[in-house]
């Protein structure tokens, strides 16, 4: 199961989707109802009048302008796995992190039982013209969300799929700005931009993408929207195309030269799995913004009314507390004598101080059984290897102890290094890296050498 996250215009209970195909702009309009959204279509002219008056609204980044990458964590524990996807997702992204606008979602466990990621990316660049598009057009975006996300949870969530390994085919048909969306009924798998004129490459799009499944007899379900979907005789050429190579029930969805601008709208408004907006960092726009300096504002507010009544309360619960005093003071005192082995006249701070030496005193024997309970080190040398491979080291030998470790080796470039050492310091050793010169393969000498805490690492 996905996560389910917020819709970012939850709060203000309706939204203007809009969906900009190529040169086409369809619009509709959204109002949250309870648990559910009701939409109406509305003519680009009286949309743009409604957002110029105030009204917010919501676009999408086209396909093939962004990325849409699974990810599996090398680690079992989320909190450690969300630490370390930025540099996956970096490694994999075909321009620099920091150069992009992306969201990291969580998607439940792989059958290793590690954590998964979806990751969605897009250049600046490309996010700062698209907001000048819509601008031009009337449109200023609070949020941008990721087309193949919306356009396959729509489709779901209008039309629930026969079986739950079927394959649901979302076949946006707009032009040159086409798109076929891939999911389950509980998992995004791909999106691929596509042209309408150029049907055999779609089908080697769905060829490809069929042969890529875990099993290749999963039911398909081809639901068609985008505006050349109501043309009959282009929905029946390419039904009879792109179901050669993967064959299986077709419908299409209620307007479907608005499904798009609908799902955009229902997403920003409503909860579900894979909400995203790629409009953020220094793009953010200022409706999200306030809004959180409100809710933070609010929050302060309520924060210190509490205050205030915890204050009052207070004065009570000292009197109360002043005849208690006296027994909690007796049972420190026995507990630091427990503790200790010996009976501690001192209090307060002084106490605590005597009891950690004589603890201290003791550590060493205790020591092998800390070890015991901590991670073993076939564990952290497993965590090791799988983090040299993702940085493309290659390790010529490694010498690993509680207290040190050294790892010698060669590796592709310097940046892989200093993430190896960035990855040692999650685990709780203090490396210090030392890089020769590249040699006429290109490749990079290196050594780490790092000390740790005595015990388990981390």
């Amino acid at each position: 199961m996905t996560r389910t996250s917020r819709g970012h215009l939850r709060w203000a209970g309706t939204a203007i989707g809009v969906a900009r195909n190529g040169e086409t702009i369809a619009a509709v309009r959204g109002e949250r109802r309870g648990s559910r959204v009701a939409y109406e279509p509305l003519d680009v002219g009286k949309a743009a009048e409604m957002v110029s008056r105030g009204a917010l609204c919501a676009g999408h980044m086209p396909a093939r302008q962004t990325i849409a990458r699974w990810f599996e964590a090398p680690f079992d524990s989320k909190w450690k796995a969300r630490r370390v996807m930025p540099t996956l997702l970096d490694i994999h992204l075909p321009f620099a992190l920091e150069d992009s606008c992306h969201a990291i979602m969580a998607g439940g466990r792989a059958v290793s039982g590690r954590a998964r990621y979806l990751a969605v990316a897009a250049r600046i660049e490309d996010v700062r013209r698209r907001i000048e598009e819509l601008n031009a057009a009337g449109f200023d975006p609070v949020v941008l969300d990721h087309e193949g996300l919306a356009l396959w949870s729509q489709s779901i969530s209008e039309r629930e799929p026969s079986a739950r390994d079927a394959v649901r085919i979302v076949v946006n048909a707009a032009g040159d700005a086409s798109t076929l969306a891939f999911g389950t009924a509980h998992e995004f798998l791909a999106v691929y931009p596509w042209r309408t004129r150029d049907l055999e490459s779609a089908a080697r799009l769905v060829k490809a993408c069929r042969a890529a499944l875990a099993t290749q007899d999963a039911v398909a379900e081809w639901a068609w929207t985008g505006p050349e979907a109501a043309d009959a005789a282009f929905v029946a050429r390419a039904r009879e195309i792109l179901g050669a190579h993967w064959s299986g029930g077709h419908f299409t969805h209620e307007e479907p030269a608005f499904f798009l601008a609908r799902a955009i709208a229902g997403r920003a408004l409503s909860d579900g799995p894979f909400r995203c907006n790629l409009r953020i960092g220094a793009l953010e726009h200022r409706v999200i913004s306030e809004h959180e300096r409100r809710v933070t504002a609010w929050s302060a507010v309520v924060l210190c009314a509490s205050s205030l009544f915890l204050f009052g309360s207070s004065l009570g619960v000292r009197l109360m507390l002043s005849g208690v005093e006296q027994g909690l003071d007796g049972e420190f005192s026995a507990v630091a004598a427990r503790t200790a082995g010996f009976p501690v006249a001192a209090r307060g701070q002084h106490a605590l101080k005597i009891v950690e030496a004589a603890i201290e005193s003791r550590r060493k024997d205790l020591l092998p059984f800390i070890n015991r309970a901590g991670p073993s080190l076939t564990d952290i040398l497993g965590e090791i290897t799988v983090a040299a491979a993702s940085n493309s080291l290659q390790i010529a030998s490694l010498n690993l102890e509680r207290t040190k470790i050294c790892i010698n080796g060669m590796a592709g470039d310097w940046a892989g290094c200093q993430r190896m050492v960035s990855f040692l310091k999650d685990l709780g050793y203090d490396p210090r890296l030392d890089i020769k010169d590249s040699g006429t393969d290109g490749r990079v000498p290196f050594s780490i050498e790092a000390g740790g805490l005595e015990g388990a690492p981390r």
